[in-house]
């Protein structure tokens, strides 16, 4: 009897013994994140939700994430954060400039090639422990877990073709953001600052004579019916979009879940550079074959002659971050860039 007593005790002891080795389960936790596009905009479909099923699927349902987008939650996605109301918001600097003024380096003109080339470059300075990171972004509080960086823009008219830098004064053009107004007035034209959502109304009404834009986002807001010439070659500056998430939020993740969301926002870039790039080569096809756009496309002499007119914004921008305290000198260097160049 004692026997088969102590047979059970030293099994029950084992069990327990080994049910207490088990690691503990991390706790799941559900993200908010916020943005300011449309459910379908291709920075959602390419970026933002496969961003959060692979978190999800990566972490085994540990970590999910609740997406608000089309700023359901409100417009200042920065300010979202701070106030707790979310953990991840997929900030556009360009519209919160003043607690960003450094990351307008997205729009200055000459300094990208394309998506991937402003990606990686960028990349360097925004991942934590960056220049830029450590200038504007953890001191908010803020990590940053990816770039979503536009293609160089292109110059889209609506009845004046544009092929030298003096075709394109007094034009009105759609061009958002300080430093994109810089090289746009500087040639001439008259930059008017409009969300994309109503870009359409302002260029079906005449408003304004075309827009400076990403190719990708024609087709999104239904610009092609109006549009007649397209301008590309250029490199005058684009923009980007940064996915950050609040370090109070991400140290409160497991070491596994923190680095999932890191090595997934790498990748999501890598993957959405690409993309991009690839498809505003398709889109410049689809515009000349299926919406009989016309179509320039300038030599590296010509757009040598434009990026001579818009050169100087670089150095102005280095002057005005100087006079707010701020060193953009180090920014651009630190891409990889010679800042005289």
């Amino acid at each position: 009897m004692k026997t088969r007593f102590r047979t059970a005790t030293t099994v029950l002891a084992t069990s327990l013994l080994a049910f207490a080795a088990l690691p503990a389960r991390a706790e799941s936790v559900t993200l908010k994140l916020s943005h300011t596009y449309p459910d379908t905009h291709y920075l959602s479909v390419e970026g933002i939700k496969p961003f959060a099923e692979e978190v999800k699927k990566r972490t085994n349902g540990e970590v999910s994430i609740d997406i608000f987008p089309a700023s359901q939650l409100g417009k200042g996605q920065s300010a979202l954060i701070k106030s707790k109301l979310v953990d991840l918001a997929y900030i556009v600097p360009s519209l919160e400039a003043e607690k960003f003024p450094l990351s307008s380096v997205m729009e200055l003109p000459t300094l990208f090639r394309s998506s991937c080339d402003g990606t990686q470059r960028l990349w360097t300075i925004l991942q934590p422990g960056g220049v830029l990171d450590k200038q504007e972004y953890a001191p908010q509080g803020y990590r940053v877990l990816y770039i979503g960086m536009m293609a160089p823009y292109d110059v889209f008219t609506t009845s004046r073709k544009v092929v030298t830098p003096e075709d394109i004064r007094g034009l009105k053009l759609r061009g958002n953001g300080a430093a994109i107004s810089k090289s746009l007035r500087s040639l001439g034209a008259v930059p008017v600052s409009l969300a994309s959502s109503e870009s359409y109304d302002a260029v079906s009404r005449g408003t304004i004579d075309g827009m400076y834009f990403p190719a990708s986002g024609i087709l999104p807001y239904s610009l092609e019916t109006h549009l007649k010439h397209v301008l590309t070659g250029l490199h005058m500056g684009s923009a980007g979009a940064v996915m950050t998430i609040s370090e109070r939020s991400f140290k409160k993740l497991s070491p596994t879940a923190q680095k999932a969301l890191t090595d997934i926002g790498v990748e999501t870039q890598n993957r959405l550079c690409a993309w991009l790039d690839r498809h505003d080569a398709e889109l410049h096809k689809r515009f000349v074959e299926e919406f009989k756009m016309e179509m320039i496309t300038l030599t590296p002499e010509q757009s040598a002659a434009w990026t001579a007119k818009v050169q100087h914004v670089v150095t102005e921008w280095f002057n005005e971050m100087a006079r707010v305290g701020k060193d953009g000198k180090s920014v651009v260097t630190a891409m990889g860039i010679n800042p005289t160049h």
